[in-house]
């Protein structure tokens, strides 16, 4: 065999590249820097808000939780947090839960990246993803135990209001409340108010530990056009956490917020084929205003749809919150209403009949020029 130059340098580095693909194929587990051994077992201690309900003696879940992850602790396993995400504690820096929210999925999927074997969880279990906790621990190759704490707190709450915009002054709406809490196949009384009267009562079956109740709700039409404040109140006795009784949602009536909306000044044809146009061109819903009068105006769009007329203001604040505002027939005999939302900030279209129009729109126009003008698809060069 003829010998071949730094052939030993090259058989070095095909051996050193071997064994670092077969450690990729076979993920070794590497020990910490520093000496010593990594810590296979977490215990995973609940620091959302929830956990400092009390029950009737006085003792909140967090107080038993922390005692017992103290007691692991002791024995060799690390306590990480977890609410909103995960954090690493150490001993006796624990602190006091200020997590808003409950998501267990993302620190299990934490643990396996860290090479943990086993797994505690200490919580109520009022879990804000279950879904995904259940499909953890179908694939995650972890050993999940968990210990659960404040059986005896008696809570129920209000986890989610969502009340649509109502573009019309009337008929109902139909309102999605979620609740969580109270005793497993128990009903739990939820108040919904507008503004400050109270607008309907439902009586919702309490959802099993760790879940959430999820039912509509059939509500009045509003009093009143604008932005609505909608509040869902949790009627539950005796209630050891009353921070969670309530949720608010607010819904715009009269209008809908981030719309196409069309305002024409004049009574033309022009914008009964403009507005589904522009509505297909930005994918974004339409409402269409006919003016009729100085303080009067036709909502446009197919019979069924059509409201009764309405004025100046509930126009306007469709405008005002419109993302994209076509203004059709702006001209000489526009008043200052109209004036004003020629020049409102955002991105407006401006459909304009005459020179007083144009100028305006600050576009600068001049008398006629004379002579015979053809339209010509040849565009000159500019000079």
């Amino acid at each position: 065999e003829l010998g071949v130059r730094g052939s030993r340098l090259l058989a070095v580095l095909r051996a050193i590249s071997l064994v670092v693909i077969l450690a990729l194929l076979f993920d070794f587990r590497l020990p910490p820097l520093g000496g010593g051994s990594a810590r296979s077992e977490w215990v995973l201690l609940d620091a959302s808000l929830s956990m400092i309900a009390a029950n009737p003696e006085g003792e909140s879940a967090w107080e038993a939780a922390e005692e017992r992850a103290q007691e692991l602790e002791r024995d060799g396993w690390t306590i990480v947090t977890f609410g909103a995400n995960a954090e690493s504690q150490e001993e006796s820096e624990v602190g006091h839960p200020t997590a808003a929210s409950t998501l267990l999925a993302p620190v299990l999927d934490r643990a396996v990246e860290s090479g943990v074997g086993r797994v505690r969880v200490l919580s109520d279990l009022r879990l804000q993803d279950p879904v995904a906790v259940s499909s953890a621990l179908a694939s995650l190759p972890l050993e999940v135990e968990f210990e659960r704490f404040g059986e005896g707190v008696s809570n129920a709450g209000v986890s989610r209001l969502e009340v649509p915009d109502l573009a019309r002054t009337e008929g109902s709406v139909t309102a999605e409340v979620e609740v969580h809490g109270g005793n497993s196949g128990d009903s739990i009384t939820v108040i919904i108010s507008e503004e400050d009267s109270e607008v309907a009562e439902v009586r919702i079956v309490a959802p099993s530990p760790g879940f959430t109740s999820r039912v509509p709700v059939e509500l009045p039409t509003p009093s009143e056009t604008g932005r609505v404040r909608y509040e869902a109140t949790v009627a539950f006795e005796p209630d050891g956490f009353s921070s969670d009784d309530t949720a608010i949602s607010y819904a715009s009536v009269g209008y809908e917020e981030g719309a196409l909306v069309l305002i024409s000044l004049q009574a033309d044809w022009e914008p009964r084929f403009l507005l589904p146009v522009m509505e297909e061109v930005t994918g974004l819903p339409g409402l269409g205003y006919l003016r009729v009068g100085p303080d009067r105006f036709v909502p446009m769009g197919r019979a069924i749809e059509r409201g009764v007329p309405v004025d100046s203001a509930s126009v306007g604040l469709a405008a005002s919150s419109a993302a994209v505002l076509v203004l059709h027939g702006l001209g000489s005999s526009a008043d200052e209403w109209a004036q004003n939302l020629a020049v409102r900030p955002g991105r407006n279209v401006l459909l304009v009949v005459d020179a007083e129009g144009a100028e305006l729109a600050g576009v600068l126009t001049g008398d006629p020029r004379d002579g015979e003008w053809y339209v010509s698809q040849e565009i000159p060069a500019s000079p």
